[in-house]
């Protein structure tokens, strides 16, 4: 298997640093060819199209990494994300084009994923997300996934050929209107939208709960 591991962000902790290192040492151990990209900006949309290898002079019928790098599955893992590497494998042993792992917001309210509905957003002004109470009551597929809408990159494999699908920019805001609601959604509802327009479902392993380290880790 071929992975690359997408890290952006300049400011890593030792917590992170630990888990990235006991990652390195399994995909040794286990014979997983790998590489990473690590680029930084204040710019959501541009690190995570960086991580990419993205030129603007390229147009917008470019591949990642101008095709020149080979490989299975693109795992993104953000800076403030607590992991394990059992955890990644579980989630490449899934065989999905998009799987995620299911992390906290900040406070510990509810995952970082959920379903676009929206009468939902013109009562609330905002999309609504899975929430630790409710997660009891999702409905599975057959092999244990939760199929949703979208979901966060904390931890987040996919597959070569997604991306390859899409125009750049991958990452760009996507505006919208919803009776007199009005808002950008962020880059990575904005991303998930775009994939299931393109066919692609899009799953989190619930056996799979990652740490979000902020003030607290949740």
């Amino acid at each position: 298997m071929k992975l690359v591991f997408c890290l952006p962000g300049d400011n890593f902790s030792g917590n992170f640093l630990n888990c990235w290192t006991q990652l390195v040492l399994y995909c040794l151990r286990t014979n997983i060819q790998f590489s990473y990209i690590n680029r930084k900006s204040n710019n959501i949309y541009y690190v995570r199209n960086m991580c990419l290898g993205a030129d603007v002079q390229r147009g917008k019928n470019q591949k990642p990494f101008d095709g020149k790098i080979d490989y299975d599955y693109l795992v993104w893992i953000d800076s403030d994300s607590v992991f394990a590497p059992d955890q990644v494998q579980s989630l490449l042993n899934c065989n999905k084009d998009i799987v995620g792992a299911l992390q906290s917001f900040e406070g510990g309210n509810g995952f970082t994923c959920g379903r676009l509905d929206e009468e939902f957003f013109k009562e609330n002004g905002y999309m609504p997300y899975i929430t630790p109470d409710g997660l009891k009551d999702e409905p599975l597929t057959e092999d244990g996934l939760i199929e949703l809408d979208y979901v966060g990159f904390g931890l987040l494999c996919i597959k070569k050929g997604v991306f390859e699908s899409m125009e750049y920019p991958w990452f760009r805001p996507k505006f919208q209107e919803i009776g007199e609601c009005c808002d950008f959604s962020m880059e990575d509802v904005s991303f998930c939208v775009t994939a299931k327009e393109k066919g692609f479902n899009i799953y989190v392993n619930p056996g799979v709960r990652i740490g979000h380290e902020k003030l607290a880790i949740y």
